[in-house]
């Protein structure tokens, strides 16, 4: 996702509630679109109402039911559209089964229970084993014939092949959107290659030892690199007359000069390197979770450095 990333920005990528909104925007303003290329149904007519959070009421008598909230629900000429939606969630005890058995209830027009999840797979909790019900027209259990599984791959694809072409669509909005589809999407197939290939003991005590290795390993590549850095500053040094100076962790309550620099104390404490020009300018860098860059001797001006 680029640094430009309006979702990225505002930190509301991973929040489920984010993309419920944001598809019901797309949907609405797109849904003859909508249903020829992601539902694939041609008899569910004009979109009539639509809401996020739709109130599904419980069962009466049922100890299993509970009052919940559909993500996105559509009211059509001829068809009632239900979605649920999950991004990085678990489903609910009976979430699917029982908003299944609202719509048949409530609904005398026909209706759509669609499944929406990253990667397109089927519920899991969509048994009752409830033994004490007395409910003889209530389905026990959810069959894959009644409801529709579609993946975010299908939402990234629709938007890709049909509405970044379409005049009145904010075609930067939609790329933007598209790439937090596509690289949640990619993350999920890595992640299931990976689970595909740990089919052992052996591997699984493998991979365990690695993970636990990573924070060593990513220290020791950062050790390098700015090891590396040293090296061309102090051809700088030689070259251009420049002083550089040297955090030492070693001596506690001041941050000391090495051979090339001068001993003064600086106040910016998480830079682990300066450079001092000769005009007194001070350029220090350093990291943490990220590299960062700053000039003069506080901790207010620094920036992060990117790959651009």
């Amino acid at each position: 996702i680029g640094d430009d990333n309006i979702f990225s920005i505002l930190s509301i990528e991973k929040k489920e509630v984010f993309h419920c909104r944001f598809l019901k925007y797309l949907i609405q303003n797109n849904w003859d679109s909508f249903v020829e290329k992601v539902i694939k149904r041609t008899d569910i007519g004009d979109l009539e109402y639509c809401q996020c959070e739709y109130p599904c009421t419980a069962i009466e008598n049922c100890p299993q039911s509970k009052r919940g909230r559909m993500d996105l629900y559509f009211e059509a000429e001829n068809c009632i559209v239900a979605v649920e939606v999950k991004w990085y969630a678990g489903e609910q005890p009976l979430q699917l089964l029982r908003y299944h058995q609202y719509l048949k209830r409530e609904n005398k027009k026909k209706w759509l229970l669609i499944f929406l999840t990253l990667d397109g797979h089927t519920a899991y909790n969509v048994t009752c084993c409830n033994a004490d019900c007395s409910k003889k027209h209530c389905s026990k259990i959810l069959e894959n014939k009644d409801y529709i599984c579609r993946s975010f791959k299908d939402i990234s694809q629709w938007i890709k092949n049909d509405l970044t072409e379409r005049t009145g669509v904010n075609k930067n909005l939609l790329e933007q959107y598209n790439d937090v589809l596509e690289e949640e999407t990619d993350r999920m197939k890595t992640e299931n290659e990976l689970i595909n290939k740990i089919d052992t003991k052996e591997k699984y005590m493998a991979a365990d030892a690695i993970a636990k290795s990573m924070d060593a390993v990513k220290n020791k590549i950062r050790e390098e690199f700015f090891k590396a850095l040293k090296e061309k500053i102090n051809e700088k040094i030689k070259s251009e007359g420049l002083s550089y100076t040297l955090k030492d962790n070693s001596k506690k309550g001041k941050n000391k000069a090495d051979t090339y620099g001068q001993d003064i104390e600086f106040k910016d404490a998480s830079a682990q390197y300066w450079l001092r020009l000769e005009e007194g300018t001070m350029f220090r860098f350093g990291y943490g979770t990220n590299l960062y860059c700053g000039i003069g001797n506080t901790e207010a001006d620094w920036v992060y450095i990117t790959p651009q």
